[in-house]
């Protein structure tokens, strides 16, 4: 019971590291509700149970025979025999030991699961948040088109525009109405997954920003991955285990041993007691202790493969998250300074512009917003990627 609220607590705490936002309290209730975690839990359960079988001596065997006389004079013999196969006592604590590692690494495979389904869980989660900001800016375009279009169509009655204008403002709220259409269409199908990882639970989000993350420094996330993985703890319990299984092939080159009591009676006499065999370990386990080795062996240099691959990705990933900070935080500064729709309009209204040039300037304004929108969606998306272990326990 006390493992169980320790695990629990251990999640809890874990989850709760993208404070300030409603990410971590969506974790939660995906970590409550996801039926594919829930399986994930029935199948390290049954893996676990499985480690513990084949821990104790085989069945006792018992054989029992009733053998009539050919002659009434002889009588009859009536045998019985119970016997138990035992293999050398430190075979069963190597069988211990061995299938503790294997639960042990049942629980690790189960927190790789999991990771995987809170990560898919958290990408949907920034997927969401960049459509509803994509949402604003194309309904804010598709708007500020129809506006337009219906002043100069307006001006057009009054004789004070012409057709070809009208038309250039037509298509500009058709493109603008269709790239709305299509990031509804997108957030109807995030929104879906979101509530399929919630096993179709609701979930009142109430955000409308990305979520706040810690700060992320390599070196740190490194050591996170070196202590946390669960990728790299599977692979390393595999170590742990093709060096346990050495010992067990070992102490398995020992005697075995057979312990038995037999009984036969016969009308004139009895004969009963105990006895013991002995088996002479010669060929039958011949090149096992070599094989678990071997084993060994390739378990180690996976391990320090996996361990060099993950340490090269999270650094490759850190570089990649300056660049685009960077590149994220020029485009900011640059938007800060370029022309606003609003502005934009009142030099229309003015005169000062042509409708062409006015339409190119708010496209081109549009094409930057989204490239922005396009900038922040990666950056954060990468941030969930690296951030990822922390919500290991």
């Amino acid at each position: 019971m006390k493992q169980v609220i320790l695990i629990t607590l251990s999640i809890l705490t874990a989850i709760s590291v993208f404070a300030g936002n409603d990410l971590d309290e969506f974790l939660k209730s995906v970590e409550a509700n996801n039926l594919k975690l829930k399986s994930f839990r029935e199948w390290s359960n049954a893996k676990k149970i499985g480690a513990q079988t084949g821990l104790t001596p085989d069945n006792p065997e018992v054989e029992f025979g009733y053998l009539p006389g050919n002659a009434d004079e002889m009588g009859n013999m009536t045998t019985f025999k119970i016997s138990q196969k035992i293999e050398f006592p430190t075979v069963y604590s190597q069988k211990n030991k061995l299938s503790k590692l294997q639960q042990e690494q049942s629980d690790f495979e189960f927190q790789s699961q999991r990771l995987a389904v809170l990560n898919d869980a958290s990408r949907f989660y920034i997927q969401r948040i960049y459509l509803l900001k994509a949402n604003k800016l194309f309904a804010d375009r598709k708007s500020n088109a129809e506006q337009l279009l219906h002043s100069f169509e307006q001006k057009q009655q009054a004789g004070e525009t012409n057709i070809l204008e009208v038309n250039k403002l037509k298509l500009e709220f058709a493109q603008a109405r269709k790239l709305l259409a299509m990031i509804e269409t997108q957030q109807n199908t995030v929104d879906k997954q979101l509530s399929l990882a919630n096993a179709g639970k609701a979930f009142a989000f109430n955000s409308l920003d990305y979520p706040l993350f810690p700060y992320t420094d390599t070196e740190e996330l490194v050591r996170l991955y070196r202590e946390k993985d669960p990728e790299l703890r599977i692979v390393s319990g595999n170590v742990n285990i093709a060096s346990q299984e050495i010992k067990l092939e070992q102490n398995k080159n020992l005697p075995e041993i057979a312990l038995n009591y037999g009984y036969e009676k016969t009308p004139e006499v009895k004969y009963a007691g105990p006895g013991a065999a002995m088996t002479i370990p010669l060929w039958q386990n011949k090149n096992r202790v070599k094989q678990a080795r071997s084993g060994w062996e390739f378990a180690q240099a996976k391990l320090t493969e996996e361990t060099l691959s993950r340490e090269n990705s999270i650094r490759e990933k850190s570089a990649q998250l300056a660049i685009l900070k960077a590149s994220l935080d020029e485009m900011q500064s640059t938007l800060s300074s370029v022309n606003s729709v609003e502005l934009l309009g009142k030099a229309l209204s003015a005169g000062e512009i042509s409708l062409i040039n006015y339409l190119t300037e708010v496209q081109y304004f549009y094409l930057m917003q989204e490239e922005l929108l396009n900038l922040e969606h990666d950056y954060y998306l990468l941030l969930v990627d690296l951030n990822l272990i922390r919500l290991a326990f």
